[in-house]
């Protein structure tokens, strides 16, 4: 076993760095004041130096300096940690609260702590230097079931850690620093919304359902003291630079419609719902990573504003109709490999009747006049569905524009059915 130990000053930010530190290692636990990493079945992931460099990056996103130590239980760790010494036997005789309470606060060691001290017994070690048989009549029984703990150290239990339902980080602005433009506003923002975003990580998951909260100044003359905007992600997101667009977009749009009439004493940023994250070590040669979020923020940045049945990407599927070869989709387009195939990337949703007169072509009071026209070309079949027989014409206008039309054989009835690009 080997064990990390975070203490902290500030015990209301317990729950938030032990979310993020679970992308180190599943076993986490919190006391009223500590934060403690299990990761002695992690050695071979990464050097223990590695990882406090990670803990101490983690916690300056949090404005957060923690007292840090290792140790091999967990009652060590804390002590160490708190006394700031690297070595159990230069423990002061205090580290024995640690050990008899590590989770929670206690004071049923204070008159024996203060009896030891007057006999000279200053350290961890000589008090366990004592004899066991005399500890019961001179100190009370106690002093047997520290002695106990002590030795027993690595053997203790754990209380279960659960992750909060709903995630939400929250900023307050002081008196002299209210806000009333959503730039400032933003700029502070993307610090809670870092925060939640790497506690989101830890879980292994991904954004699908937020939710920014700002809370004004509650004057009189405010209808709404606090506004907010529940966003739903068309693709979710892991990070801060694929949310942070979003939030600003849905933000402009909501303000010009409504406007703040009160400074800002507040903002919170809150993840509703999420999905879980695909697992993977980063590519260090590539930008893969960074380009699918990036695509995934403007998938979802373009849904937010347009409607989601409005953004998607035509895939092609295997269907001889080729009104019907294609489905919606949202994954990443691949990149284009040659030859590209000869039909038109635009398709009518309907073929539309067209008049052919000459060298010129009529669709309503559009008119194309033919400098060269290829083809036919025979496509049939789908008998299992409708059968269709069709002759279609590829036709370069004069103007520039390729038309594609096409006639069922043995009619002289021509269909516009598409444009290339």
């Amino acid at each position: 076993m080997r064990i990390v130990c975070l203490l902290y000053s500030n015990p209301t930010i317990l729950q938030a760095i032990a979310e993020a530190s679970l992308q180190w290692t599943p076993q986490v636990a919190i006391s009223h004041e500590a934060v403690f990493l299990e990761i002695g079945k992690c050695r071979k992931l990464y050097r223990e130096q590695t990882l406090l460099g990670q803990l101490r990056a983690l916690n300056k996103r949090f404005g957060l300096k923690p007292k840090v130590s290792m140790a091999n239980d967990v009652p060590t760790a804390l002590a160490m940690a708190r006394f700031q010494i690297s070595q159990r036997q230069n423990l002061p005789i205090e580290a024995v609260m640690d050990y008899f309470s590590p989770w929670e606060p206690t004071d049923v060691l204070n008159s024996m702590i203060a009896l030891l001290k007057k006999l000279g017994i200053l350290k961890l070690e000589d008090f366990l230097s004592l004899p066991v048989k005399t500890l019961s009549s001179r100190f009370g029984k106690e002093a047997i079931w520290t002695v106990r703990k002590i030795k027993e150290a690595d053997q203790i239990l754990w209380p279960p850690f659960v992750p909060e339902k709903t995630l939400i980080e929250k900023l307050e602005f002081e008196t002299g620093e209210l806000l009333t433009h959503l730039e400032p506003l933003l700029f502070s923002a993307k610090t809670i919304i870092d925060r939640a975003m790497i506690r989101l990580k830890g879980r292994g998951k991904k954004a699908s359902v937020i939710k920014v909260v700002i809370e004004q100044e509650a004057y009189s003359t405010v209808k709404e003291p606090e506004r907010s905007c529940q966003i739903n992600l068309s693709m979710p997101q892991g990070k801060v630079s694929g949310i942070l667009p979003i939030i600003k977009d849905r933000l402009e749009a909501e303000l010009v419609k409504s406007p703040l009439t009160a400074p800002i004493i507040s903002i919170a940023f809150q993840i509703l719902e999420w999905v879980p994250a695909k697992e993977a070590e980063r590519d260090f040669f590539t930008k893969k990573e960074e380009e699918e979020e990036a695509w995934g923020s403007l998938v979802s940045r373009l849904s937010d504003k347009l409607g989601k049945e409005k953004v998607f990407i035509a895939s092609p599927v295997e269907r001889y109709l080729p009104e019907n070869g294609w489905t919606k989709t949202l994954n990443q387009p691949l990149e284009a490999s040659l030859p590209i195939p000869s039909r038109p990337l635009r398709l009518l949703k309907s073929p539309k009747k067209i008049t052919i007169s000459g060298k010129n072509i009529y669709a309503d009071r559009k008119k194309w006049e033919i400098e060269e026209m290829e083809g036919p070309e025979r496509l049939s079949g789908e008998w299992w569905f409708e059968s269709f027989d069709r002759d279609y014409f590829k036709v370069t206008s004069r103007s520039g524009e390729a038309l594609w039309i096409y006639k069922t054989p043995g009619t002289k009835q021509y269909y516009l059915h598409g444009i290339f690009d």
